[in-house]
């Protein structure tokens, strides 16, 4: 801009934006008003006639001044968009001009800043695809899961349950159950295993949701029995059968049975979180319909519209209630339903675990923050005289506030698109590392919605750094500046440093109590005994297709065989088979009556049962603390046994014997349904470390109950041990392909599956941990700071301290203790902060409480020392000034 139109601008400033719009339109028609006269009056009018003429001449004034004045306020409204157009690019010149005068400053903030906003983006990017996008649902709101609950637990659905219920309610647009199966697939490369989704006709309109290609089966085809269709998952159709666009109407062989495709469902249609492979239509039988016992099925529903889940849930408890009476033993202890949204279901405790260390990134932001506003106070300080001058020539308050707080906000964005760099590489490391079992962790992205919340929480972050340096600037009078008589008192008496030191010292003590706590969580589950022994251990799941085994001694015969040719092998030292093993799908649960209590939900004990063959409990070593295991000799005929848990035995019998005595279990007839109890083992942690010790018990696989086979969908699990897991991987297949060789054989190391059920866990510690560990640098790197800060500008007064003959130890014993102050604020407010913080965590927390003494001692020592190391080192330095330079300097 050149220096007339400058002038102009200032002139138009000073003349349109001066005095009111209306005081100057009447100005402007007074004065063209009285110009009219006089040149009526100079024309021969007398001056009352020619005043008259002129206000004729000149019309309506009102109309004309409110023209004017709407003329008026837009030049006024351009020229002062102009006017702050101009003045903010002039900042954001001089702020950018300013900034790259001050190298080491910008880029010490730009990379706290950076680090900071880059770890907060890349997270609120999993947050907002795992938690916050909506579901791929018609209606998510109303799409809710429908549970049983038995003696006030989460419980499955019998067919009996699920069909009376759905028949009478009316507070669901459709009801559906679903059944997972496992089952081998023949069609692809070679055979493989999948897990099917059995649903009723209203599952698919539930969720509303519409295939790729072809279509879905409804209610008719299931009610009429026509169940052999199959819609597929599309990883199953892209990665299984090549992605075939012509797959609808062909044929695909489950289990030794033909399905026809009738549909193929979107790239991430996974309803529940359970990865199912295809679905399958569930058809029930009369016998079914009529069987209140076996409670196997999930249920989900769409809710009505203007239907709440509580309304649903008070319904359904009325129907549920009617049941017991009618089926007393098969809902005993069955009397209420629970009803929450499928999208809480299928998330789970994820969110909670996610928002945790969504806090724990935005305390890192928050040291960050401080680090920059102090940075800023320095830097202000040293512009001291700058400020000084502009305000003095006429700069007003509020514009230097203005111009401080555009080198924030430019601060803030640079680091804000440095932060959005960081977080791509951050977030493929986050995918790259993240345990399985996260739901919809895929569908995390960075967007345009992430993207703008990076940007707002830049310029926040910048506000956050500079509003308060920009103000205490600005509020400084220029004559005191410009005579100095301030600056080195000020520097001295920097209150509102040492509030940002202890604040960011608190919020760094909060993140590593956390981390810390973990730590010892993970540690602690580390050394809990898993109740077996994994090492050398392969097991593979076996299922067998019922048109193939249809007898459930055929099915018995065959893992017989298995059995028999894995111990045939070199390198073998045990084998059995039995209905799953510790951290997979193990077993199922059954209510156990010890002989001489009354059949009631109270005497009822709810444990996982497993089926197993001889030389199980060995191969797993899964220790023997009574009695014995099972032996050739408990076969179909003999007496019925039944080996018990350390958990169950004290459940039942407390501290007396337990072997002898006899349990109810499994069997409707009354000749077997009591077991001979002949032996206790330990407990073993079958759903993980983290996991309670639940009550178990073991058949015999030979004395399997009647219905079994069919409740454990004709699967098994076999386990080999020996030295060398290569050989016995290949042993393992061998084996039961010598039996039959259409049998999917995938083959996994039970330690490999112990170290995966840890890896949640140690995902979550190590990011905390990584946080805790950047916020204490953060925190020491704004405490060395400080100090330093007052050293340098202190340089004089030390001089003059040191000539005086003050000892360079008092020196840094002064310099220390003012430092020290602030940071044992730090201390004390961050374990006040930790206190409450931590009580997120205790979810998370095993064998550790929320507010371990040790933890936060261990955390309060670190940082208080590595702390005190940040302030004696400028502190020593300050020991080296020469006095006589200090002196002439100052």
């Amino acid at each position: 801009m050149t220096a007339q139109e400058s002038r102009l601008r200032r002139l138009l400033r000073s003349r349109v934006l001066g005095p009111s719009i209306v005081r100057q339109v009447d100005e402007e028609l007074d004065l063209h008003l009285e110009l009219l006269v006089r040149e009526l009056v100079a024309e021969g009018l007398d001056e009352r006639a020619a005043r008259r003429e002129a206000t004729a001449r000149l019309g309506d004034r009102q109309a004309l001044a409110a023209a004017c004045g709407r003329q008026a306020r837009g030049t006024e409204r351009r020229l002062r968009w102009s006017i702050f157009v101009d003045e903010v690019r002039q900042d954001i010149t001089y702020a950018l001009r300013q900034l790259a005068r001050a190298r080491s400053f910008t880029a010490m903030a730009l990379l706290m800043l950076a680090a900071g906003l880059g770890a907060t983006t890349a997270l609120f990017s999993v947050v907002e695809g795992v938690v916050l996008r909506r579901f791929p649902f018609a209606h998510p709101a109303r799409t809710v899961l429908v549970a049983e609950t038995w003696n006030d637990a989460d419980s499955s659905f019998s067919a009996g349950n699920y069909v009376d219920l759905a028949a009478g309610t009316r507070s669901f647009s459709a009801l559906a159950a679903l059944q997972f199966t496992p089952l081998n697939l023949a069609d692809g490369p070679e055979p493989a295993r999948v897990l099917a989704a059995r649903v009723t006709g209203g599952f698919f309109e539930v969720l509303g949701v519409r295939p790729i290609l072809g279509r879905t089966f409804g209610a008719a085809e299931t009610e009429s029995g026509e169940g052999a269709l199959a819609v597929l998952s599309h990883p199953l159709w892209a990665a299984r059968l090549g992605a075939d666009p012509a797959i609808v109407g062909k044929t695909i062989h489950l289990s030794n049975q033909a399905y026809r495709v009738v549909g193929v469902m979107p790239e991430r249609f996974d309803p529940t979180a359970s990865h199912e492979d295809l679905w399958l239509p569930l058809v029930f039988t009369p016998a079914q319909r009529a069987q209140h016992d076996e409670h196997y099925l999930s249920v989900i529903g769409l809710l009505r519209p203007g239907t709440s889940a509580q309304a649903a849930q008070a319904e359904l408890g009325v129907g549920m209630r009617r049941l017991p009476p009618r089926f007393p033993q098969e809902n005993a202890g069955r009397k209420s339903v629970r009803v929450a949204s499928l999208s809480s279901y299928v998330l789970g405790d994820v969110p909670r675990r996610l928002y945790i260390l969504l806090g724990a990134v935005g305390l890192v932001v928050l040291i960050a923050c401080a680090n920059v506003a102090s940075l800023l106070l320095a830097r202000g300080a040293v512009r001291q005289n700058e400020l000084a001058v502009r305000a003095a020539i006429g700069a007003g308050r509020r514009r230097l506030v203005r111009q401080l707080l555009t080198e924030s906000a430019v601060l803030g964005l640079a680091a804000g698109t440095l932060g959005i760099g960081l977080a791509y590489a951050l977030l493929k490391l986050f995918l790259g590392l993240a345990p399985p079992g996260i739901p919809r962790l895929e569908e995390t992205r960075i967007d345009g919605g992430v993207l703008l919340f990076a940007a707002l929480l830049s310029l926040a972050a910048s506000l956050l750094c500079g509003v308060v340096p920009a103000l205490r600037a600005a509020r400084q009078s220029p004559q005191t500046l410009l005579r100095g008589g301030m600056a080195s008192a000020g520097a001295s008496r920097d209150r509102l440093r040492h509030v940002l030191v202890a604040g960011e010292t608190a919020l760094a003590l909060t993140l590593l109590v956390g981390a810390g706590l973990l730590i010892r969580s993970a540690l602690h589950l580390e050394h809990l005994p898993p109740g077996f022994d994994p090492s050398g251990v392969l097991t593979a799941v076996v299922g067998l297709p019922r048109t193939a085994y249809p007898q459930p001694r055929s099915v018995e015969q065959a893992f017989e065989q298995i059995v028999a040719r894995l111990e045939k092998r070199p390198g073998v030292r045990a084998a059995a088979a039995g209905s799953g093993v510790p951290l997979s799908a193990y077993g199922g649960n059954n209510g156990l009556l010890p002989e001489g209590r009354a059949y009631s939900a109270e005497n009822l004990i709810d444990a996982s049962f497993h089926l197993v063959m001889p030389r199980y409990l060995e191969t797993l070593s899964i220790p023997l603390l009574a009695g014995r295991t099972f032996n050739a000799g408990d076969r179909a005929g003999g007496d019925r046994v039944i080996v018990v848990s350390h958990a169950l035995a004290r459940r039942a019998w407390g501290d007396a014997n337990p072997i002898g005595k006899r349990i109810a279990c499994c069997e409707d007839a009354p000749e077997s349904r009591f077991k001979t109890v002949v032996g206790v083992v330990g407990d073993v942690r079958s759903r993980g470390p983290a996991g309670a010790v639940r009550p178990e018990f073991y058949l015999p696989m030979a004395q399997a109950p009647t219905d079994a086979w069919s409740w454990l969908q004709r699967t098994a699990n076999l386990v080999v041990r020996g030295n060398s897991t290569a050989a016995l991987a290949t042993a393992l297949r061998g084996a039961v392909h010598e039996v039959d060789p259409t049998l999917p054989v995938a083959v996994v190391e039970l330690e490999d599956a112990i170290h995966q059920s840890f890896a949640e866990q140690r995902f979550q510690t190590a990011l905390l941990l990584g946080l805790g560990l950047l916020g204490l640098l953060l925190a020491i790197v704004g405490i060395y700071g400080v100090v330093a800060y007052f050293v340098i500008h202190r340089t004089r007064e030390i001089g003059i301290r040191l000539a005086l003959g003050a000892s360079r130890s008092r020196i840094v014993r002064h310099l220390a203790i003012e430092g020290a102050l602030p940071l044992a604020s730090g201390l004390l407010l961050g374990a006040a902060g930790a206190l409450a913080a931590t009580r997120w965590l205790e979810g998370s927390l095993y064998g550790v409480t929320a507010s371990d003494p040790a933890t936060f001692a261990v955390v309060v020592v670190i940082l208080g020392a590595t702390g005190w190391i940040a302030i004696l080192l400028p502190a020593l330095r300050a020991t080296r000034i020469d006095p006589t330079r200090a002196i002439q300097a100052g």
